[in-house]
């Protein structure tokens, strides 16, 4: 979901990527606007469920995201928003509902077909921004921390620390280089 629990589709969108106002108009007041968005945050809930495994989605959600993203959307609420309201998925415009449901999330006897796990599997790439948070500013730079001695002043276990013997060797009798 977008930023704040934003659905990616809102009812306005149902009508124009799902389906026909006037098939939503005889279900009112059943399906009102707020069991619409229900069923958009639901679809958008559905929709995250997919690209959580590719996308920092727990991190603060989308900022901003495509309209291939809305459609998709839109097209699992409507078949949620018809799932409860009864329709014939065999019949005529109804099979669309079902057809671009299964189009969305994928066949049921086609395992990887569909947008969203297209999305999952990398095969797609839509368009979106993540509203990733600040990181915070406690340190200004990278940094590297070590506890390992031997580079510390007075040597391993405060020992003394490496010494340079005028011919080149350490105590190791290793070539020592600075």
């Amino acid at each position: 979901m977008g930023p704040g629990g934003t659905a990616y589709c809102q009812p306005s969108d149902l009508a124009i990527y799902g389906c026909p106002v006037q098939a939503l108009a005889q279900y009112q007041p059943i399906a009102s606007n707020a069991t619409l968005l229900a069923n958009c945050l639901a679809a958008s809930g559905e929709a995250d469920s997919f690209m959580r495994s590719r996308y920092p989605i727990d991190n603060g959600g989308l900022l901003t995201w495509g309209t291939e993203i809305t459609m998709h959307v839109a097209w699992i609420a409507t078949y949620i928003t018809f799932s409860a309201l009864g329709y014939d998925s065999e019949n005529g415009s109804d099979r669309q509902i079902a057809d671009r449901y299964y189009q969305a999330v994928g066949y049921p006897d086609r395992p990887g077909s569909g947008y969203f796990p297209g999305i999952e599997r990398q095969r797609i790439h839509p368009n979106v921004t993540f509203n990733t948070p600040s990181p915070s500013n406690q340190f200004s730079s990278p940094m590297v921390v070590s506890n390992n001695p031997r580079f510390q002043p007075g040597g391993p276990q405060g020992g003394p620390g490496p010494t340079v013997i005028p011919n080149g060797y350490g105590r190791s009798g290793w070539p020592y280089f600075l």
